[in-house]
């Protein structure tokens, strides 16, 4: 592919229009236009058209295309529902256009056995419920791309058996194709025996390791046509992130039923109720936000030991029964190193790190809580997360959100002060405090130990007593570091005294001789005044410089 074609390609890919997307793509007329934009080069890479530049770069022609109408529906899926004798549900129902343009949908039932009557409602508040006032509809009217139409389909029951069952099939059909269609089958059955109840829990809101006590109020049915449920049992599930606890109670007596084991509650005329009530406990450890639902389920036959639907109460959002986990905040708090050391103007870093044990995300701040030397600290997030000074990190005191489980670390960083005394210790306390609960800190120390030099210098003289004009006199200076710290650009000078005259090319550092020519060997002597450039004298290191004259 040549360099012109390449760069064709790269604008058509770069350049295409983009549009709002609905369930069939791009909406019905919407007019596509596309123009490539190109630059290139000669065989010696020299510049001819730019392709980010818009005097000089090379375009083609506008293309067009416009978006055809497509077609489709969808109906809420399947649904099945119990139907008490006599009485009438109602099946919250949606058709959704997913083609890409304006559309109407009719709508149609059809009904498998006897003894019951289906009647298709508007939904217009989008309740799920047959409201007064709200028609006998047909047909959803237009409806956009994308656009959903709420209706419901009531089921009413006229004395049936339990157990029979009354099928619907319900049709959305496109006015605009005439052949996309959608259905949802309803599947409703009779019950003779209604048991019906709530679930709730003592409180909507706990903390790791509290107990929550549920509730299950359930009574069988007292119309004309109840009829006593039999053979009732309750089964107590413990739900997600809990364990049980047990001390089950049917109407306030103990039942000693353990975990797993279905209360027996045995028959239930129409009209009867019943309490039940157990616990169990939120673990330990569980995130902050959790939510918490739950299902007792009730279990009961006829009078021919033919079993009912399952009766579920539930515990959850809808039933204003859902428990949330409250967060609980806990840290634990490092330190790298614990100690080290470093000489005056050296800077120094610790490594704190924040674990946060708690169940939700917190975020610290990190603060000096003391100084025994009373040292400036400036803190930084340890933004790579890797433990390393990079130094790009962020000057802060806060750590940022630290997720449940998660860890950041923080730097404390200060400069030992120019002048601090060898051996001195730093003893600076670091304290984490968490944002969402400051009563909480952790505390952290970092101990610094200066390595300072101390020079000390110890001069000698050869020949020593008196000496006759002439004599030639060596000067020695042992140049001495009893300090823990290196002593650096450590410069001796020393005078040539009254009434003698340097010795040339008597200077040495540590027996090697030096010339006198201000140069690279560390050492000059302009006839007056000796200098030693020795540098660097290490811990516990002596050096020794010397130099001679003679007496006049």
């Amino acid at each position: 592919m040549n360099q012109k074609s390449t760069f064709l390609i790269v604008a058509l890919l770069a350049l295409g229009l983009s549009a709002q997307l609905f369930a069939a793509g791009t909406p019905a007329g919407t007019t596509i236009s596309n123009i490539a934009y190109g630059g290139y080069s000669d065989a010696n890479g020299n510049v001819i058209a730019d392709v980010d530049n818009a005097s000089t770069r090379i375009q083609s022609n506008t293309v067009t295309t416009t978006v055809a109408q497509v077609y489709g529906v969808d109906v809420e899926s399947t649904q099945s529902m119990d139907l008490p004798r006599n009485t009438s549900v109602t099946y919250a129902m949606t058709v959704e256009n997913t083609g890409n343009g304006d559309d109407t949908f009719d709508l149609s039932q059809v009904t498998t056995g006897s003894g019951y009557t289906v009647t298709i409602y508007e939904d217009t508040d989008a309740d799920g419920v047959h409201d007064a006032g709200e028609a006998v509809t047909s047909g959803t009217g237009s409806i956009a791309a994308d656009a959903v139409y709420h209706f419901v389909v009531v089921v009413e029951d006229a004395d049936g058996t339990q157990g029979e069952q009354y099928v619907t099939t319900v049709t959305a059909t496109s006015q605009g194709s005439g052949s996309e269609t959608d259905n949802s089958v309803l599947t409703s059955t009779v019950q003779a025996a209604l048991i019906t109840g709530t679930l709730a829990p003592d409180a909507t809101s706990k903390a790791p390791g509290d107990v929550i006590t549920y509730t299950a109020t359930f009574s069988n049915s007292n119309d004309a046509n109840s009829e006593t449920a039999y053979g009732v049992t309750v089964s107590l599930p413990v739900p997600s992130n809990c364990a049980w606890v047990g001390n089950v109670t049917l109407d306030a007596t103990p039942t000693g039923t353990g975990e797993g084991v279905d209360v027996t509650v045995g028959n239930v005329a129409a009209g009867g109720s019943h309490i039940i009530t157990y616990q169990v406990q939120v673990n330990a450890g569980v995130p902050q936000n959790t939510t918490i639902d739950n299902q007792v389920d009730i279990d009961y036959n006829d009078s021919s030991s033919d079993p009912y639907t399952q009766v579920n109460l539930l515990a959850n959002d809808v039933t204003s029964g859902r428990v949330t986990v409250t967060e609980v905040n806990g840290f634990t708090t490092a330190i790298a190193p614990a100690s080290q050391s470093g000489d005056p103007g050296d800077v120094v870093r610790y490594l704190v790190t924040v674990t946060n044990t708690g169940n939700g995300s917190d975020s610290y701040t990190l603060s000096l809580n003391s100084s025994s030397q009373s040292w400036t600290w400036t803190f930084y997030t340890d933004d790579e997360d890797n433990g390393t000074w990079d130094g790009t990190e962020t000057a802060t005191a806060n750590s940022g959100s630290v997720a449940a489980g998660g860890s950041q670390g923080m730097w404390a960083v200060a400069t030992i002060p120019a002048g601090t005394a060898d051996a001195i210790v730093d003893a600076s306390i670091f304290r984490f405090t968490s944002v969402d609960n400051n009563t909480l800190t952790s505390d952290e120390t970092g101990t610094t130990t200066v390595t300072a030099p101390i020079l000390g210098l110890a001069k000698t003289v050869s020949p020593t007593g008196e000496q006759p004009p002439g004599t030639t006199l060596t000067y020695s200076v042992d140049v001495t570091n009893s300090g823990t710290g290196d002593a650096t650009n450590v410069v001796i000078k020393d005078g040539v005294p009254a009434n003698t005259t340097y010795v040339s090319s008597s200077l040495e550092i540590d027996s090697t001789g030096k010339t006198d020519a201000v140069d690279a060997d560390n050492a000059q002597c302009d006839g007056s005044t000796a200098q030693f450039n020795v540098g660097t004298v290490s811990s516990g290191a002596t050096v020794t410089i010397q130099f001679q004259v003679t007496i006049d």
